[in-house]
């Protein structure tokens, strides 16, 4: 099937250097096998947010044999119920969490 030349290519918005330097860093709650914390990754790469990752699940007896996990005690001072991804821009504004609503929230920030 041939598609017009018009929906074969993306463009990603880009915003110029200097409006992306006076966005805050976001710090980003993931956790490397979820595929809802993986939609906002890919929104915060494509858009070019500056963020910090943050793992939210941490093994909960480090440098011994393996047992299990706990949630992160930051990720769950942000969003009680310690769901990824959860994002933060600091303590003046509210987290962020749900997948969707992430997205969105990174697309009003680009």
């Amino acid at each position: 099937m041939h598609r017009p030349a018009a929906a074969a290519t993306t463009v990603a918005r880009k915003r110029p250097a200097s409006a992306m330097a006076r966005l805050p860093e976001v710090e980003f709650f993931s956790a490397w096998f979820c595929p809802y914390a993986q939609r906002a990754w890919i929104a915060l790469e494509h858009h070019g947010v500056p963020y910090k990752k943050v793992e939210g699940l941490l093994p909960d007896k480090p440098g011994e044999d393996f047992v299990g996990y706990i949630k992160n005690p930051r990720l769950l001072e942000l969003n009680p119920k310690g769901l990824v991804p959860t994002l933060s821009e600091g303590p003046s504004s509210p987290p962020v969490y749900e997948s969707l609503v992430c997205v969105e929230y990174i697309d009003e920030l680009a």
